[in-house]
């Protein structure tokens, strides 16, 4: 149930934050990766996650407050949060976790097993996923992910700007990965008719493309006298 979810980390330690993330990955969710308070609430304006996995101690911050403060936002009230903590937690703290606006808790050191099956069950009986998640596909290649509905593009979890014509051209190319695709095939792809413009259109677009892409627009390649190819 991971394809097309995406969960939110937040965890101030940055080792921890790169196994919370590996761990994720690895059963195909999408990760939005924060180290406070702050980072956190930028990443969620722009991405809804399906579920957030918040530290109990953020540094200066405390993961109670982050969730605290999500529930208090009728936009994100809804939102699955477990609490995570290396501490020695008390009952009587576990219960406010609870209460101040936890929905698990999961105590350090724990087996990615039990992380997975805490998280596809918060997601489960989540109608905030429900209404979250859409139909619409992601598309992957390595480390890029192009979410179709949200229109946004992600490379090693970092946004990627991209104008509507560069959006449509590269889901295009993932869509015919490994064909050659001639230059009035690409003018088509994105609505535009090659009767009136040049193809070197098409090559501006590729060349913005590669450029944004960084290493992997090197694996867009120019096949000679007849257009480009995803390999």
């Amino acid at each position: 149930m991971s394809a097309g979810y995406t969960i939110l980390i937040v965890e101030d330690d940055q080792d921890s934050r790169e196994l919370l993330t590996a761990i994720l990955q690895a059963k195909d969710y999408s990760v939005l990766a924060a180290q406070d308070k702050k980072s956190a609430l930028e990443l969620i304006s722009k991405t809804r996650p399906h579920c957030a996995v918040i530290d109990w101690l953020l540094g200066k911050d405390s993961g109670l407050d982050l969730a605290a403060f999500l529930r208090r936002d009728p936009h994100l009230k809804g939102l699955p949060i477990l609490i995570i903590s290396a501490k020695n937690i008390r009952p009587e703290e576990m219960a406010h976790a609870l209460e101040t606006g936890a929905d698990d808790f999961l105590a350090k050191p724990f087996s990615p097993l039990i992380l997975i099956a805490k998280i596809q069950a918060l997601i489960r009986r989540s109608s905030w996923a429900d209404n979250t998640k859409t139909p619409a596909q992601i598309l992957r290649y390595q480390e890029l992910a192009v979410n179709l509905t949200a229109r946004e593009v992600t490379l090693h979890n970092r946004p990627v700007k991209m104008t509507f014509t560069e959006f449509e051209l590269l889901v295009y190319l993932l869509r015919h990965r490994g064909e050659a695709l001639d230059r009035q095939t690409l003018l088509a792809a994105i609505s535009v008719s090659p009767d009136h413009v040049l193809h070197q259109v098409v090559d501006k677009h590729i060349e913005n493309l590669r450029k944004k892409l960084n290493s992997i627009g090197n694996s867009i390649e120019t096949i000679r006298n007849v257009g480009y190819r995803l390999v």
